[in-house]
């Protein structure tokens, strides 16, 4: 199973380098999730900062909705990867879909700008990718709405990715993955209370023995926030969770445990963080 570990770990470092995925949203086994706490420790440069991003875009989408703002405030690993103990391993990030703008799209008219929302419909971008002996090809599709509410104070957006990679060289294999995304954000110049979730899968092929995987992942948080302070958060608190609904076959709890982390901001730049465990 050594092998196959490595083939899925290859898969899925692919996979969050820059595409996501498609699949019939399920329920999010993350936001009900308990998780035991431990005691607060100072929060790290990186870990005060994690709302940075999120709110940027939010405020990006509330000023002139796109969309690279839209995918952007969806994006939950963006949060979870500075926050949990796993990083990025697991979760993927709509905002590197590579679609920043509409033109990044084969064609750009299926993403439709319009006052206060943003539709996808079957957008795709095409990777083709090759460096050395090594190939990537395929596509990577968005579908889905993200709105803004009449007073431009409410987010909403529910997204879903597709992917299907093809990967050639020192290593072959192909990958199909889905992703589901979903949130709702209330935010004004000094305030962002919202939550989010995600739900992703990976299934990676390789010399005739196929791995499979499936997290869940969700934001909670009520924070207060400033335009001077350079971290994004003056206040407040965020809970991340993450939680695996399907372990590849032979990788054992400890190598992929479920995670949260709960983030308490005691000013511009300073926080206290506390790790949990199931």
């Amino acid at each position: 199973m050594t092998t196959t570990r490595r083939w899925f770990g290859i898969g899925l470092s692919a996979l969050l380098a820059g595409c996501g995925a498609s699949s019939t949203p399920r329920d999010n086994a993350a936001a009900g999730a308990t998780f035991a706490y431990g005691s607060p420790v100072a929060a790290t440069p990186d870990q005060a900062g994690a709302m940075l991003s999120t709110v940027a875009s939010i405020d990006d989408f509330r000023a002139a909705p796109a969309t690279g703002s839209g995918l952007g405030a969806a994006d939950t690993a963006s949060v979870t990867g500075v926050l949990l103990q796993g990083g990025s391993f697991g979760s993927f990030s709509p905002s590197e879909v590579g679609a920043t703008s509409s033109a990044a799209f084969d064609v750009p008219a299926c993403a439709v700008v319009a006052t206060g929302k943003v539709t996808f419909n079957a957008c795709r971008v095409t990777v083709s990718q090759s460096s050395g002996g090594a190939s990537t090809s395929g596509s990577v599709t968005v579908d889905g709405e993200v709105s803004l509410s009449a007073d431009r104070q409410t987010l909403t957006w529910d997204l879903t990715y597709g992917i299907g990679i093809t990967m050639s060289g020192s290593t072959s294999l192909a990958m199909s993955g889905a992703l589901h995304s979903a949130g709702r954000v209330v935010a004004t110049p000094t305030t962002a209370v919202g939550s989010i979730t995600s739900e992703f899968a990976l299934t990676v092929s390789a010399n005739g023995q196929t791995v499979s995987a499936a997290a869940d992942e969700s934001l909670t948080f009520d924070v207060t926030r400033s335009a001077n302070c350079a971290s994004g958060v003056t206040g407040g608190t965020l809970e991340a969770r993450r939680v695996w609904t399907s372990r590849p076959a032979g990788v054992p709890v400890e190598q992929l445990p479920d995670e949260a982390a709960r983030v308490e901001w005691t000013g511009c730049g300073a926080a206290t963080v506390r790790l949990g465990s199931r």
